[in-house]
This record gives structure tokens, C-alpha cells and sequence, in this order.
């Protein structure tokens, strides 16, 4: 409601509009989309407020930003423009770090008219334009080229000797045959001084608290004379420098950010400033390959320093508060994410790493993990939960409380794919595509135990970043079933590999065994010796061949959304070839795979299962069997909340066990009274 008290004053208002917002909400999942637009809507208040101008209100992906009020100024119009033309530029810049980052480049239209607007305030205190210059403004930004500014005549009128503008054919608004002149703006001139004025404002507008979800590593380094003897401040100072120096590497090598280094502490963030979905098990490899780099570090420091040092780390999720600017070093996290973490790692003993609650979940089957006593914790009413880290590596999950529901034609089309493989003694390519959670691993799991009694089973998965990941998958798959251990040097490894591909096809000719065990080693980084990539392809189609000599072979690849091109070029080279073996390639993946490779998913649409969410009652029935007997109010609840997502049913009845909110009632689950 507007109050009585109103105004004409002539100010200069500039509406920008994001488009394809609701493509954006397609491709991203309800938190990286957030982000992005928080990050979006962050850079262009900065800029628009830098420059004088006063953001009045935001509809939907709308900005309306006001030169003139409270206070009028002589160049008002002016500062308007040269705000458009800097959020374009910003745009630009904040695009490189949100495709480097999530994958997505936004666009705008932007609109610019002057002139009188009648305004109140409403009972929030916010101001109520009105008028015909808010229309026109909007006109303009409707009208406005894809990543460009429209100008209307009245602000053309009074910038004309500072700007460069271009006439563009006269617009009109929807539904009307008004012709309103308009211009495309083309450049600004510079005011002296007037840049250094703009950039202290927005440094000022960039300092303001940000609250995000992060993954923290926490990570002391304690010092110990192996001699007996103390070690110097000189020694001490060269030993800390080296270990910062290699812990920094490990941590900027998955994705994070060193947040500050405290005495003999570093702490560092992962989320900021770009969020990935994988944050929280990065940040535990990174823990992990920093323990690792240590080791060697000692070695080093034991012969030349007489010391060691002894690594504790602590990892958590959680939210933040960030103070300053996000996309840069200046900044401060805070919070009690924070406090837990330092505590974390507190109770790590040396070489140990211990992980949260919410880490521990968010990294799921990638981390082996112990459970230790919970931590009491200043400030917390409760104990709380901390785990130690046993092993890193990717596992798959032998059991699932959820049952195996709604499924079954997708399966068929599995079986079906392996018993034509078998028939035809060729290789067949299916991709089960969906979202997170919705069943893919279950699925293939489900293939997988019925194929184990007749084919061998292979297993690797592409990983989204990192050094020599290109033919990861098959890396992993080879190491498993040639018995490769971890610890294995690159000869040991090399023939354990010469000693399988003998073994499972003994009439292979001895040079034709050398040629594609030296080929499959430099793919798997066994070796440096090069070779070009079509030999590398075709020494792991060989291998792949060589090992369904006697058996059906079933390679199942997780994770093909992150796969590299190159990768994709072995799967077409094994499907494309008649090689007179039985092989299946399953490979699964995120929805990310039609857009990061969209032409390869086209060819290969015929052979692609997309998973879609349960049905209503499938997910009923899933909820049932998980629980037993169920109040039907209950049962329905849940499935609507999961959405027929079956990793979503089984963590939200675990959750809703652990809280108690529901609990039994004789021989059946009911809601605990009280509970919405």
C-alpha cells in the first residue's frame, strides 16, 4: 500500500532483464542456481550502486536501478548510462567465472529512459515508482539486442555530448502503435577522476557478508626433532615454508582456496568462490594427498633437518559467513562451520584425518570411514558426530536398505543388450542417463549381480578434474582385475598387466601382447613414453577385446558426464569395431552428458535409458518396505516430499527415524505427536 505523500521528480532509470532464466533452472540443480543468480544480482548492485544509482527493486530476474533519488544530481543521466555500459562489462567478466565454474553464460537486455516518475513509499519504506518513464525504460530493455543497452530519446537528450550512440528503427510497446525513438549505445567517454570514485564505492559495495554452504580443511603441522636436539628458528622457518608450499599444491590441485595460515595452521575453503557438487569429497581427497605429500616431505626433512613434522586435519561442511568479495583472496570466513572445524582437527591424531557429520554424508561411498567418541564441543548443547577417514577410493555400494522398484523394463533392456551382445559376439553401448539419486546406480547394480554368474565385470568411473583422467575409467578397471595394488611401483603394475593379457588369451602373439600392454600403460600413466592417440585407442580396445576372449566382458562406467572426448572416442572405437567378442559398455550419467556432449549423446540417443522418478505409488510402495506397516498419511507424505526419488525416500525416512518424528505405535510406523 503506497502512502499519500507523493513526488514528480525527473530521474533516469535502467531495467536489465535476465533471459533464459528458466533454461537455467533446466540445467542447474536448486542450489548451484542460487548461487548463480545471487552471484548475478551481487555484481550488478555493485556496479549500478558504485556508480550513484540505487537498485529500487528486483521482479523476478528484473533489475530496476534509479539515478536521482533520494537525491538529485546534475548528472544523473549520465552516471545511468556509464552504469549500463559498466554492467555489460561485468557481465562479460562474471561470465568467464560462471562458465569456468557451473558451465553457464547469462544474457541480458538492458534499457535506459529519463524523465519524471511519480513515487510514494510503501510500509516497508520502499519507494513506488509510477509513470510513464518506468514504461519506457522497460520498453527499451524489451527491445534492447541480446548483451546491449537501448537508449531512449530523453537520455540521449542530455548525455548526447558523452556518449556514442547508434539509431536503431523507433520500438513500441506491446500491444500499442506508439513509436518511441531509440539508440544502441556504442561507448562512453571517460570523466578524470571519476573511475577512481566508482572503484572505491564498489570495493565498498563488494564487502558485504555472504552467507554459503563450504567445505572446510582445517590442517596443523606439528614440528619434532628426530635427533634429540632443537631445532633452530632458520630450520624451522625453511621446513614450515616447504609444507605450506606442498599443502597449497594438494589444496589448489582439487579446486580449493587457501583461506589464511594461522601460526602453523592453514586453513582453506572449498565453495568459494565457485560451488561444485562435489566440494566436500574433494576437499577429503585434497586432505588425503596432503597427508600423502607430507610423508615425502619428511623423508626429506629427516636427512637434511633432523625433523618431522606430524599432520592433523579436520574437514566440515557446513554454512559460512563470508565478509568481503567472494570471487577474490579478500575476504573472511566465518562462523561456527569454522569452530567445528579446527576442532576437527584438534582430535586428529598425527596422520590422521577426521571428518563431520554432513562431510561424511556428503561424500558417501567415495570414503571409507570410523566412527570416534563424538566431540564435546563448546557452545554445543549436544556431542558432536566425527569420523576418521580409513581409506579414499571410489566403492561400490553392495547393499541398499531401498528395494528395487519400477525398474524392471530398464533392466530388460540391459539383459537384452548383454544376451544380443553374446549372440551377435559384438559390442553393445547402452547409457542410463538421469538425475542424482534417481536410481541409476541401483539399476546397474541390479545388472550387474545377474550378469556376474556369465560375464566378467569391470568397473571405473570418469572423474570431473585432475591430472592424466582421461582414460581414468579404464584405469581403474584394469588395476581391478589385473590385482594392481596402490602401492604397486609402474614395473610391478606394467607386468601384472603382460601377466593378464597372457593369461586370459594365450594364442595372443607375443608382439601383439607387448604392443598393447605398452599402449594401455602410457594411457593409464604407467609409463612416459608417448604415443599418439590413435595407438592408445587402440591398445585399450585390444585390451578390452583380449579380456572377453573366454568370457562376455560387461564394462560398466560411471560417471560419463565427466568423461573427456577422447574417452568417448574409445567407447565408439570398440562399439564400431567387429572384433567377433561379446562386450557391453554401460556406462551412467547425469543429464550434464546431453549438454557437454551433445552431438556424441545424439548418435547415440537409440541406445540411451533416460531414468525418470518414481511413480506415486511405486515411491509408496518403496516407503513401505523400507518402514513395514505404515499410517497411509505418513507413507504419502514422504513420497510427495522425495518426488519420486528413491535416494531422496531413503534418506528422508532415515531422517525421519534418527529425529524421531515418526516412531512405532504396536507394529506400526505413525508420526510422533505434534509433528507437521
Amino acid at each position: 500500500m503506497a502512502a499519500p505523500v507523493e513526488a514528480r521528480p525527473t530521474v533516469t532509470l535502467v531495467t536489465s532483464d535476465l533471459k533464459g532464466s528458466t533454461a537455467l533452472g533446466e540445467r542447474l540443480d536448486p542450489e548451484a542456481l542460487r548461487e548463480v543468480l545471487n552471484r548475478y544480482f551481487a555484481v550488478m548492485r555493485a556496479v549500478f550502486e558504485s556508480h550513484g544509482g540505487r537498485i529500487e527493486k528486483i521482479i523476478g530476474d528484473a533489475i530496476v536501478a534509479v539515478f536521482g533519488l533520494p537525491e538529485p544530481a546534475e548528472d544523473d543521466a549520465l552516471r545511468a548510462v556509464e552504469a549500463a555500459a559498466e554492467s555489460m562489462r561485468a557481465l562479460a567478466t562474471l561470465n568467464d567465472e560462471l562458465e569456468a565454474g557451473w558451465g553457464v553464460r547469462l544474457v541480458t537486455r538492458t534499457g535506459v529512459a529519463s524523465g519524471e516518475v511519480t513515487f510514494g513509499e510503501d510500509l516497508e519504506g520502499q519507494h513506488v515508482l509510477l509513470g510513464r518513464t518506468v514504461d519506457v525504460s522497460g520498453v527499451m530493455e524489451q527491445n534492447a539486442p541480446p548483451l546491449e543497452v537501448l537508449i531512449a530519446d530523453t537520455t540521449r537528450a542530455l548525455v548526447a555530448d558523452s556518449v556514442e550512440v547508434e539509431a536503431v528503427e523507433p520500438v513500441s510497446p506491446k500491444g500499442s502503435d506508439e513509436r518511441l525513438e531509440a539508440f544502441r549505445l556504442v561507448s562512453v567517454r571517460g570523466r578524470e577522476g571519476h573511475l577512481e570514485q566508482v572503484a572505491a564505492t564498489a570495493q565498498a559495495v563488494a564487502a558485504r557478508d555472504t552467507r554459503r554452504t563450504v567445505t572446510l580443511v582445517f590442517a596443523l603441522a606439528k614440528a619434532h626433532s628426530t635427533t634429540g636436539e632443537e631445532a633452530g628458528a632458520g630450520v624451522l622457518r625453511d621446513v614450515m615454508s616447504r609444507y605450506f608450499d606442498a599443502m597449497r599444491g594438494a589444496l589448489e590441485h582439487h579446486g580449493g582456496t587457501v583461506e589464511k595460515y594461522i601460526g602453523d595452521a592453514v586453513m582453506a575453503v572449498f565453495g568459494l568462490p565457485f560451488r561444485h557438487e562435489d566440494d566436500a569429497i574433494r576437499a577429503v581427497r585434497a586432505a588425503s594427498d596432503m597427508q600423502a605429500a607430507l610423508g615425502s616431505l619428511n623423508e626429506a626433512f629427516r636427512s637434511e633437518f633432523g625433523v618431522e613434522l606430524e599432520g592433523h586435519i579436520g574437514v566440515n561442511t557446513g554454512e559460512v559467513i563470508a565478509t568481503g568479495d567472494a570471487s577474490s583472496a579478500q575476504r573472511l570466513v566465518t562462523g561456527d562451520t569454522v569452530n567445528t572445524a579446527a576442532r576437527l582437527e584438534q582430535a586428529a591424531g598425527a596422520g590422521e584425518i577426521v571428518l563431520g557429520e554432513l562431510t561424511r554424508r556428503l561424500a558417501g561411498i567415495e570414503a571409507e570411514v570410523e566412527a570416534i567418541p563424538p566431540l564435546t564441543l563448546k557452545g554445543k548443547a549436544e556431542p558432536v558426530p566425527a569420523f576418521r577417514l580409513v581409506a579414499l577410493g571410489h566403492r561400490s555400494s553392495t547393499t541398499s536398505a531401498t528395494p528395487f522398484v519400477g525398474r524392471a523394463a530398464e533392466l530388460g533392456r540391459l539383459n537384452e543388450a548383454l544376451g544380443d551382445a553374446v549372440a551377435g559376439r559384438r559390442a553393445r553401448l547402452v547409457t542410463v542417463v538421469g538425475d542424482a539419486g534417481v536410481g541409476k546406480s541401483r539399476l546397474i547394480r541390479e545388472f550387474a549381480d545377474g550378469a556376474g554368474a556369465t560375464a566378467t565385470v569391470l568397473r571405473g568411473r570418469c572423474l570431473p578434474y585432475g591430472n592424466g583422467i582421461t582414460f581414468w575409467p579404464l584405469n581403474e578397471a584394469a588395476a581391478g582385475v589385473a590385482m594392481i595394488d596402490a602401492g604397486d611401483s609402474p614395473p610391478v603394475a606394467i607386468e601384472k598387466l603382460r601377466t593378464l593379457v597372457r593369461q586370459t588369451n594365450p594364442s595372443l602373439a607375443a608382439e601383439d601382447a607387448t604392443a598393447i600392454v605398452d599402449r594401455v600403460a602410457a594411457a593409464i600413466n604407467l609409463t612416459t613414453v608417448q604415443f599418439p592417440i590413435a595407438e592408445l585407442l587402440w591398445g585399450a580396445r585390444r585390451l578390452l577385446e583380449t579380456l572377453a576372449h573366454e568370457r562376455p566382458l560387461a564394462f560398466i562406467i560411471d560417471d560419463l558426464h565427466s568423461a573427456e572426448s577422447t574417452f568417448l572416442d574409445l567407447l565408439d572405437a570398440v562399439v564400431g569395431t567387429e572384433s567377433g567378442v561379446p562386450i557391453v559398455l554401460l556406462c551412467s550419467a547425469r543429464r550434464e552428458l546431453l549438454e557437454r556432449h551433445a552431438d556424441w549423446s545424439q548418435a547415440h540417443a537409440a541406445d540411451t535409458i533416460t531414468l525418470t522418478p518414481l511413480s506415486d505409488d511405486e515411491a509408496g510402495a518403496v516407503v513401505g518396505e523400507l518402514l513395514g506397516a505404515l499410517d497411509p498419511s505418513v507413507r504419502e507424505r514422504i513420497a510427495a516430499a522425495a518426488e519420486g526419488n528413491p535416494l531422496y525416500l531413503e534418506q528422508i525416512v532415515s531422517m525421519l527415524v534418527e529425529t524421531k518424528a515418526i516412531e512405532r505405535d504396536g507394529d506400526r510406523w505413525v508420526a510422533r505427536a505434534g509433528t507437521d
